[in-house]
């Protein structure tokens, strides 16, 4: 392009141009969103006097949905499965399966593998994620003991201990 310029003046025009060009073109885009004031009250039952390693659903596929639990954790300053800073590691790419099904298979005995000790059901943080079933099953669970509900956003939150593995077998109880 700048070859076929007939004068200098033409050759910076159309270097302007064409810079001017490459920044719209790699201008990034940003949706922004209004971030909540305060975080669920259901975080100030989070246990104080002994160490919590925290999961909080529901997990969607959406790599930034995680964002959200690290907002909150500003308030609590617990150990957290979920996370994301710009891509996630094996490691929670293998936990977050058994995130996704929570309370289903065998994902109460992976959580406790990876040291969690409490789940928090958010159904307020506006996805369409189906957590009435969850929260039905949740209840349901043998594996878990709910410490508190409460209401955010209009809708259902829910702290859960997740209990330490029985001693018996499944089939024996």
């Amino acid at each position: 392009i700048l070859r076929r310029c007939r004068s200098k003046a033409w050759e910076w025009a159309a270097l302007a141009a064409l810079s001017a060009f490459v920044i719209v073109d790699a201008w990034p885009s940003l949706t922004l969103e209004e971030v909540w004031k305060d975080p669920p009250e259901i975080y100030q039952f989070l246990p104080k006097d002994r160490p919590v390693v925290l999961a909080e659903l529901p997990v969607i596929e959406d790599p930034g949905y995680n964002t959200r639990f690290m907002y909150f954790s500003l308030w609590h300053w617990k150990t957290m499965v979920n996370g994301y800073s710009g891509y996630f590691t094996q490691s929670y790419n293998a936990l977050a399966p058994y995130l996704r099904e929570f309370p289903r298979g065998y994902s109460p005995e992976v959580l406790r593998s990876n040291g969690v000790t409490h789940v928090i059901l958010n159904c307020g943080l506006g996805y369409a994620v189906p957590c009435e079933d969850v929260r039905q099953m949740m209840r349901a669970s043998p594996d878990l003991r709910i410490i508190r509900d409460a209401k955010w956003q209009g809708q259902q939150v829910e702290l859960y201990e997740l209990l330490p593995e029985r001693t018996t077998s499944r089939a024996g109880s």
